[in-house]
C-alpha cells in the first residue's frame, strides 16, 4: 500500500460478486479501479437469501470461477485487489457490517441507493472517523423526490447526513 492510499469500504447490500445488475457491475469496477490505483479496498456484501444453501451455491459458482473461498458465516476471497467480504449464512447484516468498520478502519465507505432501506448507511454513518460517500444511481430508489418509491423524511435526514453525494449520470445528477 502506498503512502498515499486509502482504505475504502463498500457498503453493498446485494451480491457483489458474480454480479449481473447494472449498479453491482459499476460498484465492482469502481473498487477494481481503487484498488488498482493502490487503495486498500474492502466490499461488504451479501447473498439474496440467507442460509446453508446459498453459502454452498455462492461457493460452488466461486470454485468453478477459480476462486477458492473458505467456509464460515461469510465467504471470503481476494478478487482483482479487492478484498470481498459476503455475508451469507447470518442474516445480521448491520452487525456484521459494523464489526467490518472497526476491522478495517476505513477512511471512506461508500453506499449507495442499491441499499434501498439505507441499512447500511445508517451504520457507516457511525463510523468514528471515516467520511460516507452516497453514490446515487437512480431517482426511483431516492427517499425523496418526484421519481421516489420510497418517500421518507427518516431516510432522507439520514442521506444528508452523509459527507458526499455523487450522481453517476447526469440525469440523475440534474
Amino acid at each position: 500500500m502506498a503512502p498515499w492510499s486509502l482504505r475504502v469500504l463498500l457498503a453493498h447490500n446485494s451480491l457483489y460478486y458474480p454480479s449481473y445488475g447494472g449498479g453491482d457491475i459499476s460498484n465492482r469496477l469502481l473498487m477494481e479501479a481503487l484498488a488498482a490505483r493502490g487503495h486498500a479496498v474492502r466490499v461488504v456484501a451479501r447473498v439474496e437469501h440467507f442460509g446453508e444453501a446459498a453459502h454452498a451455491r455462492l461457493v460452488a459458482e466461486l470454485v468453478a470461477r477459480g476462486i477458492g473461498a473458505p467456509d464460515g458465516p461469510a465467504v471470503e476471497f481476494h478478487l482483482h485487489g479487492v478484498d470481498v467480504r459476503i455475508l451469507t449464512c447470518d442474516a445480521g447484516l448491520r452487525a456484521y457490517f459494523a464489526a467490518q468498520i472497526d476491522a478495517f478502519d476505513p477512511e471512506i465507505i461508500l453506499t449507495s441507493t442499491d441499499d434501498t432501506a439505507h441499512l447500511m448507511l445508517e451504520t457507516a454513518l457511525r463510523a468514528p472517523r471515516a467520511r460516507v460517500i452516497y453514490l446515487v444511481r437512480a431517482t426511483i430508489a431516492l427517499p425523496f423526490g418526484p421519481d421516489s418509491s420510497v418517500p421518507s423524511a427518516f431516510l432522507t435526514q439520514a442521506l444528508r447526513q452523509a459527507d458526499g453525494v455523487v450522481a453517476v449520470r447526469e440525469y440523475v445528477a440534474q
